[in-house]
């Protein structure tokens, strides 16, 4: 991926989110906050870039969707890194 966008989701994280439907708790939107989208919304399988509201979205990797469903199930989940190509930024 040339156009990669690195995501991390860190352990402090992990720690400080809150399970759906509190978005702003979510580990990934703060990952998207930390990578410069301090706007985004987190869906089960899409990231609005700027905000629900906006119309620039991503979808989530397979591994991220099984990351937001188990963390806000509660199970136990690590931390990690996966790209977004920004070419692929949809505009809805």
């Amino acid at each position: 991926m040339s156009n990669a966008l690195r995501i991390i989701v860190t352990q402090e994280h992990i720690d400080k989110g809150r399970a759906c439907p509190i978005r702003h708790g979510c580990p990934l939107k703060m990952a998207f906050a930390a990578a410069g989208f301090p706007d985004a919304s987190v869906g089960i399988t899409s990231v609005w870039l700027d905000g629900i509201s906006g119309d620039r979205f991503v979808a989530l990797t397979a591994h991220a969707e099984k990351f937001v469903r188990a963390f806000d199930h509660g199970l136990p989940v690590q931390p990690f890194s996966f790209d977004v190509d920004v070419k692929e930024v949809v505009r809805a």
